[in-house]
């Protein structure tokens, strides 16, 4: 479970990229969710309390995006996979 939900923020970066034109990314969400001034985090490492609403938010902040279903159908789902479709929009194939 913990090691998909890399390639569910890999396909998830693949989709800011996209809808940017290349501008955006998971480090802008980063920057905006941990440590920058107005962020969720100030960047002090300690407990930061949030819940799905503040990740969708701030995904949103980054690039609009319909995110709380994008998370919803990855982290609900039950397919019958690996959610790879971010290896495939990054350009890699499985052999």
């Amino acid at each position: 479970y913990y090691i998909e939900s890399t390639l569910i923020w890999l396909e998830a970066d693949m989709l800011m990229r996209e809808r940017s034109g290349g501008t955006r990314s998971m480090d802008d969400f980063a920057r905006a969710f941990f440590g920058a001034p107005g962020g969720l985090g100030d960047g002090a490492l300690g407990p930061l309390g949030y819940g799905f609403d503040d990740i969708v938010a701030a995904l949103n902040g980054v690039v609009p995006h319909d995110w709380a279903r994008f998370l919803r159908d990855r982290l609900e789902g039950h397919g019958p996979g690996a959610p790879l479709g971010g290896l495939a929009q990054s350009g890699w194939r499985l052999a």
